[in-house]
């Protein structure tokens, strides 16, 4: 569950759009043709979409998705909606967790380059404003039998971040950005800009 709060008011911020993109059990994304992306070489995977959406806050300001590594605003709705992006960033789950969820299958049928929390330097440059950390609890004995996770995020509604997706899907098909902020894998670089002001208390999930 992901819950959004005003940073100026410390209250929470309903009819948010959450943008969010993740990758799957293989550490594969949709919508990007990159190298150490499964097959850079398949510019099909531009036209992919799975793992990917919007969802918008209620009036419980909760939102709830189900996701397997981290989320970042990725400008699927870019034109589509008169809008601006508030907040662009990404959510981590504790080593410990991630180190369990990769003994389980498909998990452990992933090729791709494993970067841990300790050498991740877009955690790195998060956990210097924000505490990006999900909560969680297992469901049954072990990981396999499930998680809830949940974490607040503070966003200032009157910011306008700059936006550099790994590329654009329009109904004739998606195509890369040119001018993206990617770097060593899909998505890029850390999120710009400073911290939201003010301090909030936590609120009651």
């Amino acid at each position: 569950m992901l819950q959004i709060i005003n940073a100026n008011t410390c209250e929470p911020e309903p009819d948010v759009f959450m943008d969010i993109w993740h990758c799957n059990a293989t550490g594969v994304y949709s919508g990007v043709s990159a190298s150490g992306n499964g097959n850079g070489d398949d510019d099909s995977s531009l036209d992919e979409t799975f793992l990917r959406g919007i969802q918008k806050s209620d009036e419980n300001v909760l939102t709830h998705n189900a996701n397997n590594t981290t989320e970042l605003a990725n400008g699927t709705i870019s034109g589509l909606l008169s809008t601006h992006p508030s907040h662009i960033g990404r959510l981590f789950f504790d080593q410990d967790l991630i180190s369990q969820v990769e003994s389980l299958s498909l998990y452990t049928t992933n090729t791709q380059k494993l970067t841990t929390n300790a050498n991740d330097d877009i955690l790195a440059g998060e956990a210097a404003a924000i505490d990006p950390f999900k909560e969680y609890v297992l469901l049954g004995e072990d990981v396999s039998d499930g998680i809830s996770a949940w974490i607040s995020v503070a966003i200032d509604p009157t910011a306008d971040r700059e936006l550099r997706p790994a590329a654009y899907y329009p109904s004739d098909g998606g195509f890369e950005n040119e001018n993206s902020a990617m770097g060593g894998g899909p998505g890029g670089s850390a999120p710009g800009g400073a911290a939201p002001s003010g301090t909030c208390a936590p609120m009651e999930m």
